[in-house]
């Protein structure tokens, strides 16, 4: 009934100091947490290989060829964007620390088994912006940062990200990318469905993107394990200012997104006006996506219509949304998850997730709660907690099955609202370590507590750290299994 994914096993660690950073022991010091990814044996084999290497210096006018010998077949080159002109399958593009940002453009592609690799070891490097219009490139290790001024910032330029990528089989690792004129990172294009195939985005840290700061388009990508921070509507005061501030947005079929953590900005009256701030956002189409481990912040609230933070959005506004897994998520929101303008295309499976509010009370213009399902929204909705929000589950010509979820508010204030039968009301989940971040819960043992929902269990067999969910016990609740 529900497909497997391909990219679902989660913890396999790169191995490569070719991909990444290596400490002094030649272990990555970038991998010190998991990649909730699966990566192919093409990538890892990068390791094995003997490739050419091109060291491109301080003066980004000095580059070296040789197998393995960075002394080897001394050649001048112009500028690091000749390297990358002069690149061929299974090549190495080392850049150290440069004394001049390039805007670079990839034209050249790896192959499956012979990727070109462009890396920056400790991170030496800094670039503007670097454009792939190529198949198997691997970027990893670079500082990214946005001019000081933009040019034009519309959707159609091909200028302004920190990385656009329109191909496959590329890795996008390990990058710290800052005040861009536009998203951190973008792969495919938006009227294109396979115009990006099989990405990897893994450990990147995206801080003051504008509109979003992670843009998937196409089809089998894994983004997890980034870091989004304030996301903004522009950077600079003379720049155009743009619709959202968004941490990762969505279209395609097949991705899976998952382990990053998202903090939202906040409503500033300069760079964040009117934006509409969502952790999670698609407007379709998208189809077979999952959402798994992640952490979202989003609190803000600027007081007018429509304009507040939400942990994920989804619309059927310019195609259709069908089998979006959101699963062992946790998010701290202003609200949790809203949909709107849904057609009933497809099903979206809501389990073992925390929602978690601030006591907010239930009032306009945005009206704050955990669960927004619009009309015509198909959901299954089971095993998550709805912790200190006014209203939890809001759904009144939606169309909602699933099995119990928790419920609670720890000023005990009763909420007004019609309440699901299925639900286990005003229940203290009894968080291990709340203010620490350890969510693990311990319900009173004589509360009675319905059997765990099968669908449930079949999306989510395992927890937030991997461990398998039991079957025939009492439902559990959350991302993390007691």
């Amino acid at each position: 009934m529900y497909m497997m994914y391909r990219h679902e096993l989660l913890g396999l660690l790169i191995s490569s100091c070719l991909l990444t950073n290596c400490g002094g022991d030649g272990t990555p010091d970038f991998l010190g947490k998991p990649i909730g990814a699966m990566l192919t044996e093409e990538t890892l084999e990068v390791a094995n290989r003997d490739p050419a290497t091109m060291s491109v210096g301080r003066d980004n006018s000095r580059s070296a060829f040789g197998k393995g010998d960075a002394n080897s077949g001394i050649a001048a080159l112009a500028s690091v964007q000749s390297a990358l002109d002069s690149a061929k399958p299974g090549d190495v593009i080392q850049l150290g620390n440069l004394t001049k940002p390039e805007s670079l453009h990839m034209k050249i592609s790896g192959t499956k088994d012979k990727p070109i690799v462009i890396r920056s070891l400790a991170h030496q490097a800094t670039i503007q912006d670097i454009l792939v219009d190529a198949d198997y490139i691997t970027i990893a290790g670079l500082n990214i940062h946005g001019p000081d001024s933009c040019g034009d910032t519309s959707e159609s330029a091909s200028s302004g990200r920190g990385i656009l990528y329109r191909g496959q089989g590329g890795v996008i690792i390990d990058n710290d990318i800052d005040e861009t004129c536009r998203e951190g990172i973008e792969v495919g294009r938006a009227a294109e469905s396979d115009s990006a195939i099989d990405m990897l985005i893994l450990g990147n840290r995206i801080k003051h993107a504008v509109q979003a700061g992670i843009l998937l388009y196409g089809r089998g990508h894994v983004a997890s394990n980034n870091e989004v921070l304030h996301t903004r509507q522009r950077n600079r005061e003379s720049d155009t200012l743009q619709g959202d501030a968004d941490g990762i947005r969505f279209f395609g079929k097949e991705h899976t997104i998952a382990g990053n953590k998202i903090v939202a900005a906040d409503y500033d009256g300069t760079k964040v006006q009117t934006a509409h701030i969502d952790c999670f956002q698609s407007w379709g189409p998208a189809e077979s996506v999952v959402i798994d481990g992640n952490i979202c912040e989003a609190f803000s609230d600027s007081g007018n219509q429509a304009e507040h933070a939400k942990g994920i959005q989804l619309s059927e506004e310019k195609g259709s949304i069908k089998d979006i897994i959101i699963r062992n998520n946790i998010i701290f929101g202003f609200r949790g998850i809203t949909t709107s303008e849904m057609r009933g295309s497809g099903r979206i499976y809501l389990v073992y997730n925390l929602f978690s509010g601030d006591l907010r009370p239930f009032e306009g213009p945005n009206w704050p709660m955990a669960i927004d399902l619009g009309e015509r929204t198909k959901a299954h909705v089971a095993g998550n907690i709805l912790y200190n929000h006014r209203r939890s589950i809001n759904a009144p010509k939606a169309q909602v099955e699933g099995g119990t979820n928790l419920i609670y508010q720890t000023d005990d204030i009763e909420s007004d609202e019609d309440k699901r039968p299925e639900d286990l009301w005003s229940v203290k989940p009894n968080f291990e370590n709340f203010d620490a971040s350890n969510f693990k819960t311990r319900i009173d043992a004589t509360i009675d507590i319905p059997t765990s929902d099968a669908i449930a269990l079949e999306i989510s067999p395992s927890d937030i750290e991997g461990t398998l969910r039991p079957t025939t016990d009492v439902q559990h609740f959350g991302p993390y299994i007691p």
